[in-house]
């Protein structure tokens, strides 16, 4: 190939073909979520409900609040969209996730991600292969905000968290 003339270099070189198949990403369900901070009339399960009337919200403002979600059978968790509370008033009255942990029991590595001061879907990447449970650690928050001369609640609120992946192939084979 170095030392034949130009001629031979396309006699030399070959062309492969190779068949990929899609990987289906999907929305993926937690068989169960709990988390070390919620009110009672705003539960931690809110999170995954899939019902915009419904969020969790956080006691004394939610920094160091941590919430788990248990995955069976494993997944590969690809990325998560958090929603903040989506009525003006109340997005704006109380506090909101700022910085985030992120650990899954398949990766050494913690993720950290800081969310933007919005109530439209935000993504957080996730690289994960093959997981059973992720925790979301809240490190700071936006505080709560007068709103049309209404003061500020002192919890941290959120409405919704939707994983997206697959299930992952047996290891086992």
């Amino acid at each position: 190939v170095f030392r034949g003339s130009p001629d031979d270099s396309a006699a030399a070189s070959s062309s492969t073909t190779t068949t990929s198949i899609p990987v289906e990403i999907e929305a993926l369900v937690p068989v169960r979520t709990t988390c070390t901070s919620e009110l009672p009339s705003f539960p931690c399960t809110a999170l995954t409900d899939s019902d915009p009337e419904n969020s969790w919200n956080a006691t004394e403002g939610g920094v160091g609040a941590e919430l788990t979600f248990l995955f069976s059978p494993p997944v590969q968790i690809t990325e998560l969209f958090i929603d903040n509370i989506q009525d003006e008033e109340r997005f704006r009255r109380n506090a909101r996730a700022k910085g985030l942990e992120i650990t899954t029991d398949d990766l050494i590595q913690a993720t950290i991600h800081e969310l933007d001061d919005t109530n439209t879907p935000q993504k957080v990447q996730i690289g994960s292969i093959r997981t059973t449970s992720i925790t979301i650690k809240i490190t700071s928050a936006y505080p709560g905000q007068t709103f049309e001369g209404k003061e500020p609640f002192p919890e941290l609120a959120m409405q919704q968290i939707t994983f997206y992946g697959r299930i992952s192939p047996d290891a086992a084979g």
